[in-house]
């Protein structure tokens, strides 16, 4: 499935009739603070590898695509502007976006996207290309 990595703010200005779940769960979190930002500061990972991919930093975001059976990881920090890339003969165009990036096909359709941390997506796509400008 198709996913994109924003902001509140930009999401509702695309998607006005989205509807999303309360707060108003009955039990006390605090919604507004990101469970995660120590982690995601640390060089460390909490979760035990069998491979390590060192080709990039293990917590590099990378935007990750799949074409054709044929995975390939997108630095996302280096995405400033839009680009195309080939993947096994396909044309895709990337298009960075607040927080992430959406991937488009020749004809501006939409293709499916991760943005992972490197070691997770290197994990299960063992065979993933980088793009290297």
């Amino acid at each position: 499935l198709a996913s994109e990595l924003t902001t509140w703010g930009k999401w509702r200005d695309l998607h006005p009739d989205t509807t999303v779940l309360s707060k108003q769960t009955g039990h006390f979190r605090h919604y507004g603070r990101d469970p995660y930002a120590s982690y995601h500061q640390q060089e460390n990972i909490m979760f035990p590898l069998t491979r390590y991919d060192r080709r990039l930093p293990l917590k590099s975001i990378v935007l990750g695509v799949m074409i054709k059976h044929q995975p390939k990881a997108y630095v996302l920090q280096e995405i400033k502007q839009p680009l195309h890339d080939k993947i096994l003969g396909k044309t895709i165009k990337i298009i960075p976006r607040p927080g992430g990036a959406i991937v488009e096909d020749e004809d501006g359709q939409t293709i499916p996207s991760v943005v992972a941390y490197w070691f997770a997506w290197s994990t299960f796509n063992q065979n993933s290309l980088i793009y290297l400008r």
